[in-house]
């Protein structure tokens, strides 16, 4: 879809005015997902911070998220995002490692010592 495409559309493929939306949308599907275990009431805005979490698990670079969510500032991603990406340790980790294991043994920078 185009970056100003409707996400949530009227059958008619327009945009729904919030209250119609809020009222015959999201209040139905809050109530049936909190009837079968949901434990807190979601807003309309924590899908954004939802789509950004799996971004962030998914390895999409802050940069990219902040184009995508029209940050000004990477700062303002980071801000709000960036302890998403301390999870991404491990993965640093291992590549690190992995670029380390392709230098040659005659090689002076960095080796990799097992413990």
């Amino acid at each position: 879809m185009s970056p100003e495409a409707f996400l949530f559309r009227t059958p008619t493929g327009k945009a729904w005015r919030h209250s119609n939306f809020y009222n015959r949308k999201w209040i139905p599907a809050v109530a049936a997902a909190m009837e079968t275990g949901l434990p807190r009431r979601p807003r309309i805005h924590d899908l954004r911070h939802s789509h950004v979490a799996w971004l962030v698990a998914a390895n999409i670079p802050l940069p990219a998220i902040q184009a995508r969510l029209g940050h000004e500032s990477i700062q303002t991603t980071i801000d709000r995002y960036g302890h998403l990406a301390r999870s991404l340790d491990s993965d640093i980790s291992a590549a690190v490692q992995a670029a380390m294991r392709g230098r040659s043994p005659s090689h002076r920078g960095l080796q990799l010592i097992s413990a």
